[in-house]
């Protein structure tokens, strides 16, 4: 498949600890099946979601990952900002997607979920991607096999 995909920290962090969809996420990241797309700031989002301590996920554990993660990025510095998002601290996502092109952007947020259409899809200008949740997008990518 190898699309792009701009991926929430919700989906980071519930990757991290659990055995679900958002960990087979971020497995097929690992695997080099998807495109991570990161910005400064979203990787200094993960960076800090990974010290919350009601996480217990063990930090050698999660410095792993996040090593991982910054070497595979297709790294983009957004020019264009957006104020769309109920929570503005999510406009960093949109950006980043927008910056890339990303065909998806992979969250559990409500934010962020709420700002697509009946199609699943976000318009940002000349730009359109999907906006999913990792089980949508699981379905979709199992689709198209």
């Amino acid at each position: 498949m190898n699309a792009k995909v701009v991926v929430n920290t919700s989906v980071i962090i519930a990757g991290l600890i659990g055995r679900g969809s958002s960990n087979r996420i971020l497995r097929l990241i690992l695997m080099g099946k998807l495109k991570v797309i990161l910005s400064k700031n979203i990787f200094q989002e993960y960076v800090r979601a990974v010290h919350y301590p009601e996480l217990r996920v063990p930090l050698s554990y999660a410095y792993i990952i996040l090593d991982r993660l910054y070497s595979l990025a297709e790294w983009v510095h957004p020019t264009k900002k957006f104020n769309i998002c109920r929570d503005p601290d999510d406009n960093k996502f949109l950006e980043a997607a927008y910056e890339s092109r990303a065909d998806y952007l992979i969250t559990l947020d409500r934010d962020l979920l709420d700002l697509r259409n009946s199609n699943k899809e976000l318009k940002l200008n000349d730009h359109r991607m999907k906006i999913l949740t990792p089980k949508e997008l699981l379905e979709l990518v199992g689709s198209e096999h």
